[in-house]
Protein backbone atom coordinates (compact mmCIF):
# COMPACT_ATOMS: atom_id res chain seq x y z
CA UNK A 1 0.00 0.00 0.00
CA UNK A 2 2.89 2.82 0.54
CA UNK A 3 3.85 2.07 -2.51
CA UNK A 4 0.88 3.60 -3.78
CA UNK A 5 0.46 6.51 -2.00
CA UNK A 6 1.48 9.81 -3.82
CA UNK A 7 3.80 12.22 -2.82
CA UNK A 8 2.62 14.50 0.52
CA UNK A 9 2.21 17.39 -1.86
CA UNK A 10 -0.36 15.58 -4.18
CA UNK A 11 -1.88 13.99 -1.22
CA UNK A 12 -2.73 17.05 0.29
CA UNK A 13 -4.39 19.05 -2.27
CA UNK A 14 -6.05 15.67 -2.98
CA UNK A 15 -7.42 15.60 0.43
CA UNK A 16 -8.13 19.21 0.13
CA UNK A 17 -10.25 18.51 -3.58
CA UNK A 18 -12.12 15.59 -2.31
CA UNK A 19 -13.50 17.26 0.81
CA UNK A 20 -14.16 20.76 -0.95
CA UNK A 21 -15.98 18.76 -3.89
CA UNK A 22 -18.18 17.28 -1.54
CA UNK A 23 -18.93 20.11 1.33
CA UNK A 24 -19.99 22.24 -2.08
CA UNK A 25 -22.58 19.37 -3.10
CA UNK A 26 -23.87 18.80 0.49
CA UNK A 27 -23.21 21.80 2.30
CA UNK A 28 -25.41 21.11 5.69
CA UNK A 29 -25.08 17.27 4.92
CA UNK A 30 -23.66 16.13 8.80
CA UNK A 31 -22.99 12.05 6.97
CA UNK A 32 -20.91 13.37 4.61
CA UNK A 33 -17.53 11.26 4.42
CA UNK A 34 -14.88 13.45 3.30
CA UNK A 35 -13.47 16.59 5.43
CA UNK A 36 -10.53 18.56 5.66
CA UNK A 37 -9.47 21.19 8.38
CA UNK A 38 -6.92 23.34 7.52
CA UNK A 39 -7.35 25.69 10.44
CA UNK A 40 -6.57 22.77 13.37
CA UNK A 41 -3.23 23.93 14.38
CA UNK A 42 -0.72 26.61 13.48
CA UNK A 43 1.45 24.23 10.63
CA UNK A 44 -1.07 21.44 10.99
CA UNK A 45 -3.59 20.16 8.33
CA UNK A 46 -6.11 17.07 8.99
CA UNK A 47 -8.03 15.32 6.80
CA UNK A 48 -10.42 12.44 7.54
CA UNK A 49 -13.15 9.95 6.09
CA UNK A 50 -15.52 8.44 8.14
CA UNK A 51 -18.55 5.81 6.24
CA UNK A 52 -20.67 6.03 9.54
CA UNK A 53 -20.24 1.81 9.90
CA UNK A 54 -17.21 1.32 11.24
CA UNK A 55 -14.73 2.39 8.67
CA UNK A 56 -12.68 5.87 8.76
CA UNK A 57 -8.82 7.01 8.42
CA UNK A 58 -7.58 10.14 9.51
CA UNK A 59 -4.31 11.99 7.60
CA UNK A 60 -1.67 14.53 9.68
CA UNK A 61 -0.07 16.84 7.48
CA UNK A 62 2.37 19.13 9.53
CA UNK A 63 5.84 20.41 9.68
CA UNK A 64 7.44 16.80 10.61
CA UNK A 65 5.69 15.02 7.81
CA UNK A 66 2.52 13.06 7.45
CA UNK A 67 0.96 10.40 9.52
CA UNK A 68 -2.30 8.31 8.07
CA UNK A 69 -3.59 5.61 10.02
CA UNK A 70 -7.08 4.27 9.64
CA UNK A 71 -9.28 0.89 10.83
CA UNK A 72 -11.27 -1.51 8.61
CA UNK A 73 -14.39 -2.87 11.31
CA UNK A 74 -14.37 -6.26 9.39
CA UNK A 75 -10.60 -6.45 9.18
CA UNK A 76 -8.93 -9.90 11.24
CA UNK A 77 -6.95 -7.79 12.44
CA UNK A 78 -9.06 -4.75 14.11
CA UNK A 79 -8.59 -4.13 18.23
CA UNK A 80 -12.05 -4.58 18.59
CA UNK A 81 -12.31 -8.51 17.26
CA UNK A 82 -9.65 -9.18 19.57
CA UNK A 83 -8.19 -8.28 23.20
CA UNK A 84 -8.27 -4.53 22.13
CA UNK A 85 -4.84 -4.15 21.05
CA UNK A 86 -3.14 -2.94 17.71
CA UNK A 87 -2.25 -5.95 16.05
CA UNK A 88 1.83 -6.43 16.07
CA UNK A 89 3.53 -4.21 14.22
CA UNK A 90 1.01 -1.94 13.02
CA UNK A 91 2.44 1.21 14.91
CA UNK A 92 5.42 0.35 16.78
CA UNK A 93 7.40 2.22 14.64
CA UNK A 94 5.58 5.39 13.79
CA UNK A 95 8.13 8.03 15.13
CA UNK A 96 8.45 9.81 18.18
CA UNK A 97 6.73 13.37 16.24
CA UNK A 98 3.48 11.42 15.24
CA UNK A 99 2.44 9.65 18.71
CA UNK A 100 0.39 12.32 19.87
CA UNK A 101 -1.75 12.27 17.42
CA UNK A 102 -2.02 8.33 17.61
CA UNK A 103 -2.59 8.87 21.37
CA UNK A 104 -5.16 11.48 20.53
CA UNK A 105 -7.28 8.59 18.56
CA UNK A 106 -7.55 6.43 21.81
CA UNK A 107 -11.17 5.58 22.43
CA UNK A 108 -12.16 3.97 25.76
CA UNK A 109 -8.51 2.59 25.78
CA UNK A 110 -8.41 1.41 22.26
CA UNK A 111 -7.03 2.65 19.13
CA UNK A 112 -8.57 2.21 16.54
CA UNK A 113 -6.11 1.17 13.30
CA UNK A 114 -5.81 -1.88 11.36
CA UNK A 115 -3.29 0.29 9.10
CA UNK A 116 -0.83 3.08 9.22
CA UNK A 117 1.56 4.58 7.27
CA UNK A 118 3.96 7.80 7.68
CA UNK A 119 6.52 10.11 6.04
CA UNK A 120 8.93 12.06 7.48
CA UNK A 121 9.99 15.43 6.26
CA UNK A 122 13.41 13.41 5.30
CA UNK A 123 11.99 10.61 4.26
CA UNK A 124 12.01 9.79 0.86
CA UNK A 125 9.32 7.34 0.52
CA UNK A 126 6.47 6.20 2.79
CA UNK A 127 7.11 3.87 5.50
CA UNK A 128 5.15 0.92 7.32
CA UNK A 129 5.58 -1.15 9.68
CA UNK A 130 7.26 -4.44 10.38
CA UNK A 131 4.02 -6.46 10.20
CA UNK A 132 3.30 -10.14 9.84
CA UNK A 133 -0.19 -10.45 8.30
CA UNK A 134 -0.55 -14.07 8.57
CA UNK A 135 -2.70 -14.24 5.56
CA UNK A 136 -5.17 -11.27 7.34
CA UNK A 137 -5.74 -7.52 4.83
CA UNK A 138 -5.28 -5.18 7.01
CA UNK A 139 -8.35 -2.84 5.12
CA UNK A 140 -5.65 -0.69 3.44
CA UNK A 141 -7.04 -0.80 0.12
CA UNK A 142 -10.21 -0.49 0.57
CA UNK A 143 -10.36 2.20 2.99
CA UNK A 144 -7.13 4.19 0.55
CA UNK A 145 -8.87 3.34 -2.49
CA UNK A 146 -9.90 6.86 -3.74
CA UNK A 147 -6.55 7.95 -2.33
CA UNK A 148 -4.63 6.02 -4.15
CA UNK A 149 -6.57 5.88 -7.22
CA UNK A 150 -6.04 10.23 -7.14
CA UNK A 151 -8.33 10.86 -9.81
CA UNK A 152 -11.41 13.36 -10.66
CA UNK A 153 -12.99 10.45 -12.71
CA UNK A 154 -12.98 7.80 -9.97
CA UNK A 155 -14.05 10.35 -7.48
CA UNK A 156 -17.04 11.55 -9.71
CA UNK A 157 -18.48 8.01 -10.35
CA UNK A 158 -18.11 7.48 -6.38
CA UNK A 159 -19.63 10.56 -5.80
CA UNK A 160 -22.68 9.66 -8.12
CA UNK A 161 -23.12 6.32 -6.74
CA UNK A 162 -22.89 7.43 -3.04
CA UNK A 163 -25.47 10.33 -3.66
CA UNK A 164 -27.72 8.84 -6.08
CA UNK A 165 -27.14 12.52 -8.47
CA UNK A 166 -25.18 13.51 -11.14
CA UNK A 167 -22.44 15.50 -10.91
CA UNK A 168 -20.32 17.62 -13.25
CA UNK A 169 -17.05 15.47 -14.15
CA UNK A 170 -15.71 18.72 -15.46
CA UNK A 171 -16.07 20.85 -12.12
CA UNK A 172 -14.45 17.95 -10.28
CA UNK A 173 -11.61 18.20 -12.28
CA UNK A 174 -11.47 22.03 -11.50
CA UNK A 175 -10.85 21.73 -7.95
CA UNK A 176 -8.63 18.66 -8.32
CA UNK A 177 -6.29 21.21 -10.43
CA UNK A 178 -6.39 23.89 -7.54
CA UNK A 179 -7.45 25.98 -9.71
CA UNK A 180 -9.56 29.27 -8.89
CA UNK A 181 -12.80 28.69 -7.98
CA UNK A 182 -15.45 30.76 -10.28
CA UNK A 183 -19.36 31.04 -9.57
CA UNK A 184 -19.75 28.68 -12.66
CA UNK A 185 -18.01 25.97 -11.21
CA UNK A 186 -19.52 25.80 -7.99
CA UNK A 187 -23.11 26.32 -9.38
CA UNK A 188 -22.29 23.33 -11.70
CA UNK A 189 -21.86 21.00 -8.75
CA UNK A 190 -24.77 22.62 -6.30
CA UNK A 191 -26.72 25.49 -7.90
CA UNK A 192 -28.23 26.28 -4.52
CA UNK A 193 -25.52 26.71 -2.60
CA UNK A 194 -25.28 30.11 -0.88
CA UNK A 195 -22.43 32.37 -0.81
CA UNK A 196 -21.49 32.18 2.82
CA UNK A 197 -21.20 28.39 2.40
CA UNK A 198 -18.90 28.53 -0.23
CA UNK A 199 -16.70 31.16 1.76
CA UNK A 200 -16.86 28.41 4.54
CA UNK A 201 -16.18 25.97 2.57
CA UNK A 202 -13.37 27.28 0.96
CA UNK A 203 -12.05 28.30 4.35
CA UNK A 204 -12.54 25.13 6.17
CA UNK A 205 -10.23 23.25 3.67
CA UNK A 206 -7.88 25.80 2.92
CA UNK A 207 -8.43 25.63 -0.81
CA UNK A 208 -5.65 28.26 -2.83
CA UNK A 209 -7.50 31.34 -3.26
CA UNK A 210 -5.40 33.96 -5.98
CA UNK A 211 -2.41 35.72 -4.70
CA UNK A 212 -3.35 39.02 -3.69
CA UNK A 213 -1.19 40.48 -6.91
CA UNK A 214 -4.14 43.07 -7.95
CA UNK A 215 -4.36 41.37 -10.92
CA UNK A 216 -7.42 39.51 -11.31
CA UNK A 217 -9.08 42.34 -8.97
CA UNK A 218 -8.39 44.39 -11.44
CA UNK A 219 -9.58 42.40 -14.00
CA UNK A 220 -13.14 42.08 -12.23
CA UNK A 221 -12.63 46.18 -11.29
CA UNK A 222 -12.52 47.32 -14.85
CA UNK A 223 -15.43 44.71 -15.94
CA UNK A 224 -18.19 46.33 -13.29
CA UNK A 225 -17.45 49.26 -14.77
CA UNK A 226 -17.61 48.17 -18.26
CA UNK A 227 -20.96 46.54 -17.57
CA UNK A 228 -22.26 49.76 -15.18
CA UNK A 229 -21.49 51.77 -17.85
CA UNK A 230 -23.33 49.50 -20.83
CA UNK A 231 -26.46 48.36 -18.27
CA UNK A 232 -27.16 51.50 -16.13
CA UNK A 233 -27.26 49.43 -13.15
CA UNK A 234 -24.35 49.32 -10.07
CA UNK A 235 -21.65 46.28 -10.57
CA UNK A 236 -18.82 45.60 -8.37
CA UNK A 237 -15.89 43.40 -8.25
CA UNK A 238 -15.88 39.80 -6.16
CA UNK A 239 -14.22 40.30 -3.37
CA UNK A 240 -11.66 37.74 -4.62
CA UNK A 241 -11.43 39.26 -7.50
CA UNK A 242 -12.72 36.60 -9.91
CA UNK A 243 -15.88 37.84 -10.77
CA UNK A 244 -18.81 40.42 -10.86
CA UNK A 245 -21.58 40.26 -8.92
CA UNK A 246 -24.51 43.12 -8.43
CA UNK A 247 -27.86 43.31 -6.47
CA UNK A 248 -31.04 42.83 -8.35
CA UNK A 249 -30.81 44.05 -11.45
CA UNK A 250 -30.49 42.47 -14.73
CA UNK A 251 -30.65 38.33 -15.21
CA UNK A 252 -26.82 36.68 -15.06
CA UNK A 253 -27.89 35.34 -18.72
CA UNK A 254 -28.57 39.01 -19.51
CA UNK A 255 -25.66 40.15 -18.34
CA UNK A 256 -23.80 37.43 -19.49
CA UNK A 257 -24.65 38.03 -23.34
CA UNK A 258 -23.60 41.59 -22.53
CA UNK A 259 -20.06 41.17 -21.23
CA UNK A 260 -19.67 38.52 -24.04
CA UNK A 261 -19.30 42.03 -26.40
CA UNK A 262 -18.12 44.44 -24.08
CA UNK A 263 -14.59 45.36 -24.22
CA UNK A 264 -13.06 44.98 -20.79
CA UNK A 265 -15.98 42.40 -19.90
CA UNK A 266 -15.76 39.52 -22.29
CA UNK A 267 -13.70 37.26 -20.35
CA UNK A 268 -15.23 33.69 -20.34
CA UNK A 269 -13.62 32.59 -17.14
CA UNK A 270 -14.90 35.99 -15.17
CA UNK A 271 -17.72 34.80 -13.08
CA UNK A 272 -21.26 36.26 -13.04
CA UNK A 273 -23.17 36.24 -9.70
CA UNK A 274 -26.46 38.06 -9.20
CA UNK A 275 -26.77 38.68 -5.54
CA UNK A 276 -30.82 39.18 -4.05
CA UNK A 277 -31.53 42.05 -1.79
CA UNK A 278 -33.52 40.93 1.68
CA UNK A 279 -36.68 42.69 -0.14
CA UNK A 280 -36.38 40.52 -3.50
CA UNK A 281 -36.17 37.42 -1.08
CA UNK A 282 -39.10 38.26 0.41
CA UNK A 283 -41.23 38.76 -2.16
CA UNK A 284 -39.73 35.89 -3.57
CA UNK A 285 -40.84 33.56 -0.90
CA UNK A 286 -44.42 35.80 -0.26
CA UNK A 287 -45.29 35.09 -4.53
CA UNK A 288 -44.28 31.44 -4.20
CA UNK A 289 -46.60 31.15 -1.11
CA UNK A 290 -49.34 33.35 -1.76
CA UNK A 291 -49.39 32.99 -5.50
CA UNK A 292 -48.89 29.17 -5.46
CA UNK A 293 -45.95 29.43 -7.44
CA UNK A 294 -43.91 26.28 -7.95
CA UNK A 295 -41.45 25.89 -5.41
CA UNK A 296 -37.95 25.22 -6.85
CA UNK A 297 -36.07 22.28 -4.98
CA UNK A 298 -39.24 21.60 -3.16
CA UNK A 299 -39.21 24.66 -0.40
CA UNK A 300 -39.12 27.99 0.69
CA UNK A 301 -35.49 28.41 1.02
CA UNK A 302 -32.60 30.69 -0.25
CA UNK A 303 -31.84 28.41 -3.76
CA UNK A 304 -35.11 28.31 -4.34
CA UNK A 305 -35.77 31.69 -4.35
CA UNK A 306 -32.73 32.38 -6.02
CA UNK A 307 -34.24 29.58 -8.95
CA UNK A 308 -37.67 31.31 -8.49
CA UNK A 309 -36.58 34.65 -9.82
CA UNK A 310 -33.44 33.22 -12.29
CA UNK A 311 -35.29 34.58 -15.50
CA UNK A 312 -36.97 37.94 -13.86
CA UNK A 313 -35.15 40.74 -14.19
CA UNK A 314 -35.41 43.84 -11.11
CA UNK A 315 -37.95 41.42 -8.84
CA UNK A 316 -40.73 43.74 -8.03
CA UNK A 317 -44.14 44.37 -6.03
CA UNK A 318 -46.95 44.87 -8.45
CA UNK A 319 -49.60 45.23 -6.03
CA UNK A 320 -49.53 47.44 -2.94
CA UNK A 321 -50.54 44.41 -1.07
CA UNK A 322 -47.04 42.72 -2.53
CA UNK A 323 -45.29 45.72 -0.98
CA UNK A 324 -46.90 45.51 1.77
CA UNK A 325 -45.97 41.74 2.96
CA UNK A 326 -42.57 42.35 1.75
CA UNK A 327 -42.09 45.16 3.98
CA UNK A 328 -43.44 43.47 7.33
CA UNK A 329 -41.72 40.12 6.18
CA UNK A 330 -38.61 42.30 6.11
CA UNK A 331 -39.16 43.95 9.41
CA UNK A 332 -40.56 41.13 11.26
CA UNK A 333 -37.54 39.75 10.88
CA UNK A 334 -35.45 42.34 11.67
CA UNK A 335 -37.65 42.93 15.21
CA UNK A 336 -37.24 38.84 15.89
CA UNK A 337 -33.49 39.62 15.64
CA UNK A 338 -33.36 42.75 17.04
CA UNK A 339 -30.89 43.64 14.20
CA UNK A 340 -31.09 46.11 11.45
CA UNK A 341 -30.39 43.22 8.84
CA UNK A 342 -32.47 40.27 7.43
CA UNK A 343 -30.80 37.26 6.69
CA UNK A 344 -32.19 35.52 3.54
CA UNK A 345 -32.43 32.27 5.44
CA UNK A 346 -34.39 34.04 8.37
CA UNK A 347 -36.78 35.51 5.61
CA UNK A 348 -37.53 31.98 4.11
CA UNK A 349 -38.40 30.35 7.24
CA UNK A 350 -40.48 33.44 8.42
CA UNK A 351 -42.84 32.70 5.16
CA UNK A 352 -42.49 28.89 5.17
CA UNK A 353 -43.92 29.02 8.68
CA UNK A 354 -47.20 31.25 7.54
CA UNK A 355 -47.43 34.34 6.45
CA UNK A 356 -50.84 34.82 9.54
CA UNK A 357 -48.47 36.01 12.18
CA UNK A 358 -47.47 38.92 9.83
CA UNK A 359 -51.43 40.16 9.91
CA UNK A 360 -50.81 42.60 12.55
CA UNK A 361 -48.56 44.95 10.77
CA UNK A 362 -50.84 44.89 7.66
CA UNK A 363 -53.98 46.98 6.90
CA UNK A 364 -56.38 44.61 6.56
CA UNK A 365 -59.99 44.08 4.94
CA UNK A 366 -62.90 43.68 6.83
CA UNK A 367 -63.35 40.17 5.22
CA UNK A 368 -59.92 39.47 6.54
CA UNK A 369 -60.02 40.66 9.79
CA UNK A 370 -63.20 38.22 10.20
CA UNK A 371 -60.94 35.46 9.11
CA UNK A 372 -58.34 36.32 11.60
CA UNK A 373 -60.83 35.63 14.22
CA UNK A 374 -63.63 33.66 13.23
CA UNK A 375 -61.88 30.86 10.45
CA UNK A 376 -61.45 27.57 11.69
CA UNK A 377 -60.20 24.06 10.27
CA UNK A 378 -58.92 24.37 6.66
CA UNK A 379 -59.97 28.07 6.13
CA UNK A 380 -58.09 28.47 9.39
CA UNK A 381 -55.24 26.70 7.92
CA UNK A 382 -55.23 28.79 4.47
CA UNK A 383 -54.95 31.98 6.50
CA UNK A 384 -52.50 30.83 8.36
CA UNK A 385 -50.59 29.86 5.32
CA UNK A 386 -51.09 32.31 2.98
CA UNK A 387 -53.90 35.23 4.25
CA UNK A 388 -56.28 33.52 2.74
CA UNK A 389 -59.85 34.90 3.28
CA UNK A 390 -62.42 32.58 4.31
CA UNK A 391 -65.68 32.94 2.60
CA UNK A 392 -67.68 35.95 2.89
CA UNK A 393 -70.87 34.07 3.79
CA UNK A 394 -68.73 32.14 6.15
CA UNK A 395 -67.62 35.18 7.82
CA UNK A 396 -71.10 36.64 8.30
CA UNK A 397 -72.75 33.73 9.57
CA UNK A 398 -69.83 33.47 11.62
CA UNK A 399 -70.43 36.65 13.21
CA UNK A 400 -74.11 36.24 12.94
CA UNK A 401 -73.87 33.27 15.39
CA UNK A 402 -71.74 35.03 17.85
CA UNK A 403 -73.49 36.48 20.53
CA UNK A 404 -70.54 37.53 21.91
CA UNK A 405 -69.24 39.97 18.65
CA UNK A 406 -68.45 43.01 19.63
CA UNK A 407 -69.91 46.29 17.52
CA UNK A 408 -66.62 46.47 15.33
CA UNK A 409 -67.19 43.06 14.20
CA UNK A 410 -70.57 43.18 13.35
CA UNK A 411 -69.91 46.21 11.36
CA UNK A 412 -66.98 44.30 9.49
CA UNK A 413 -69.66 41.78 8.65
CA UNK A 414 -71.94 44.08 7.24
CA UNK A 415 -69.37 45.66 5.28
CA UNK A 416 -68.19 42.55 3.59
CA UNK A 417 -72.54 42.77 1.68
CA UNK A 418 -72.77 46.30 1.31
CA UNK A 419 -75.79 44.60 -0.75
CA UNK A 420 -76.48 40.96 0.73
CA UNK A 421 -77.71 38.21 -0.93
CA UNK A 422 -81.57 36.83 0.10
CA UNK A 423 -80.32 33.88 1.77
CA UNK A 424 -78.22 36.27 3.86
CA UNK A 425 -81.05 38.81 4.92
CA UNK A 426 -82.50 37.87 7.97
CA UNK A 427 -78.66 36.91 9.39
CA UNK A 428 -77.66 40.71 7.92
CA UNK A 429 -80.76 42.08 9.48
CA UNK A 430 -80.17 40.30 13.10
CA UNK A 431 -76.71 41.90 12.67
CA UNK A 432 -78.06 45.67 12.33
CA UNK A 433 -80.62 45.08 15.26
CA UNK A 434 -77.46 44.93 17.28
CA UNK A 435 -75.67 48.06 16.33
CA UNK A 436 -76.85 51.32 18.37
Amino acid sequence: MARLFPEVPVLRDLCRAMALVEEILRPDDPYRLHRHDARRASGQELAWMDNGSGDTYTVLFTDAGVCAQGIDHLSPMSPFLGDGTVWPGVVDAVPQAFRPFLDSSVREGILPVTACLWRESADDRWQVGDIEYDGHDDGAIHLFRLLTDGTPEVFQRWLERYYSTGVDLGAVRHVFASRPLTHEVVTALNPHITREQWNAAVASTGYPTPAEDGTEGSHARRAAEALGRQLGHEFRAEADGLGVVWTDGPTVEAVGLVAAEEPGAADPCLGLRRELSASAVALGAVRMVVGKAPVPGGGIAPGAVHAFWRNTTLPTPTTQRERDLVYAVVYEVRDDRRSNTARHTDICDLVASGLGRLAHRLDLSPLERLTARYATGAARHAWHRALVPMPPEGALLAVHGDPCARAEHVRAALAVFPVPPAQLAAATASLRSRLP
